[in-house]
């Protein structure tokens, strides 16, 4: 299969599973807004008791947060920073367990149904979480890798006068680094189509079984990879050139942007569907075996 027909019939599938953009965006708005109680919450017990309420009902003064700094020290960001890191726990397990409905809708084939859709989130939702954990291997050994190369980095020029060799090491090591990266995300993706495709349990072989599809077919899955990832950044450029290009100076412009953003981040979930929906359609093609 050709990348450019692996990406027609992925925008066929996800075009027709438009019910699944919106599952995507509310809840990433749901998300989304959790921070942001967190801050309002902060800043409302803050203004609840300030003499300045009235002049930050105006405009916005940095003095109030030297204010917060001077009354609570540093105690007002644990709150926060603990919020921030439960809402990341809380994405990933929610996308784990999005992503089994996607990948049942895809892999199989299938129409969107809500039955359909949430008994395979819900069906394969541990076996993505152990996936995940397993990934995680990978991922330390990536870390390994590139902590090793900085290494060898200071060994080799850490002590020199000249910083031109370390810094082009640096940037070998981010491309190895960044590589390595994608080849377990390739790895990822596989392994958790393969789980629901093949209604296997066993996480650990899927990871294994990913390795040999990734190792044996990397020209084609590495190019189409490439190519969705470049359509994500492309819309991402697209945003924020439309940022600098209109500076936030009036009302109309500021509600203009927010539709964008919406947009964007609609955008966005159409491009990770696009992902899984392609990939499903190469790994299809490429796997002989039935299923």
């Amino acid at each position: 299969m050709t990348i450019s027909l692996a990406l027609r019939r992925g925008m066929h599938v996800v075009n027709r599973a438009k019910r699944v953009w919106f599952i995507f965006y509310a809840t990433l708005t749901l998300l989304a807004a959790l921070p942001a109680a967190a801050l309002m919450t902060i800043a409302f017990q803050s203004l609840g008791h300030s003499a300045w309420a009235e002049q930050l009902g105006r405009s916005f003064d940095l003095e109030w947060i030297g204010e917060l700094i001077a009354r609570y020290g540093v105690l007002p960001a644990y709150p926060v920073l603990a919020n921030l890191v439960c809402v990341l726990a809380l994405s990933v397990v929610v996308h784990l367990f999005l992503l089994g409905g996607v990948i049942e809708l895809f892999a199989k084939r299938q129409w969107f149904s809500a039955l359909l859709f949430f008994s395979g989130c819900g069906n394969n939702f541990w076996r993505l979480v152990r996936l995940a954990l397993y990934c995680l291997i990978l991922l330390a050994a990536v870390a390994g890798v590139s902590f090793g190369l900085a290494a060898i980095g200071r060994k080799l020029w850490g002590e020199g006068s000249v910083a031109a060799p370390l810094i082009y090491w640096n940037w070998f090591r981010s491309a190895v680094s960044l590589f390595l990266l994608g080849v377990v995300n390739l790895i990822f993706d596989y392994a958790a189509i393969r789980l629901v495709a093949e209604d296997s349990r066993q996480s650990f072989r899927g990871v294994w079984r990913a390795c040999r599809f990734v190792w044996k077919n990397f020209s084609p899955a590495a190019r189409l990879a490439l190519v969705l990832w470049m359509i994500m950044l492309a819309q991402l450029a697209f945003y924020f050139g439309l940022s600098n290009l209109f500076p936030q100076t009036s009302v109309g412009i500021i509600l203009m942007l927010l539709i964008v953003r919406q947009a964007v981040v609609l955008a966005r979930i159409w491009s990770r569907l696009l992902f899984y929906a392609s990939q499903c359609e190469m790994y299809d093609t490429l796997t002989p075996a039935p299923r």
